[in-house]
């Protein structure tokens, strides 16, 4: 051991290796940690724009909340926000790099060498508008789909008629859609009453919900 310290301790070729395979590793070791939790700093930011709609407008929001579809499947919802007029559920996209968006297909995100495809969101969201409605029989035109980008996505693509917008965006198209002077408003014991309704039903067993979680994700990876 003494004469393998002594080595690099002579040779500076061989310590500027050491210090570069080390550095290396420092890299990849933070790339994997910012990979992993890019998601999570992603989310917060939408959470801050929808507590502060709460904080202003005291519309009401639940988040990361599972509904059951049946008994072996079930919606992963973001979040769902109660507006005075109109609720919205929220998908939130945390892709850095470029997104290639389509009204109907598969939507696929690339950034520098890597790309994958997954299910197109829009499609989504449109399926868990129907689930949710079967808890909370509201007309349907009540329920708004918005899907939430962060700044450093680059969206590339035609979205239609969908909501697609960027976080910084999502305080002024909820306010938008709540100014509507030819909706009535949901009485705020109604709104109540669904909320407590949906945390009722969401999936709580820690066991069960941990399993959930990691079955939407797996899916999620094999889209």
């Amino acid at each position: 051991m003494d004469g393998i310290i002594d080595l690099l301790t002579n040779n500076n070729i061989l310590l500027f290796i050491v210090y570069f395979i080390l550095l290396l590793i420092v890299i990849l070791i933070i790339y994997k940690i910012k990979k992993k939790y890019y998601a999570n700093f992603g989310e917060a930011i939408v959470f801050r724009k929808l507590k502060q709609l709460y904080n202003k407008n005291d519309y009401p929001y639940i988040k990361n909340i599972i509904l059951p579809i049946n008994d072996e499947a079930y919606a992963y919802y973001d979040a769902i926000v109660f507006g005075n007029k109109y609720f919205y559920i929220i998908e939130i996209k945390n892709h850095k790099g470029y997104l290639k968006i389509d009204e109907v297909d598969d939507w696929v995100y690339s950034d520098n060498s890597e790309q994958h495809s997954f299910i197109n969101p829009f499609y989504e969201l449109e399926v868990k508008k129907h689930i949710l409605n079967r808890y909370i029989e509201i007309d349907k035109a009540r329920i708004i789909e918005i899907t939430v980008y962060n700044k450093q996505t680059k969206p590339v693509g035609k979205k239609g008629h969908n909501h697609l917008i960027n976080v910084s965006q999502l305080k002024s198209l909820i306010n938008h859609y709540e100014k509507n002077p030819d909706i009535s408003t949901i009485p705020p014991k109604v709104v109540e009453e669904k909320g407590n309704y949906l945390l009722d039903i969401d999936v709580k067993k820690r066991n069960i919900r941990k399993k959930v979680i990691s079955d939407l994700k797996n899916q999620r990876v094999k889209r």
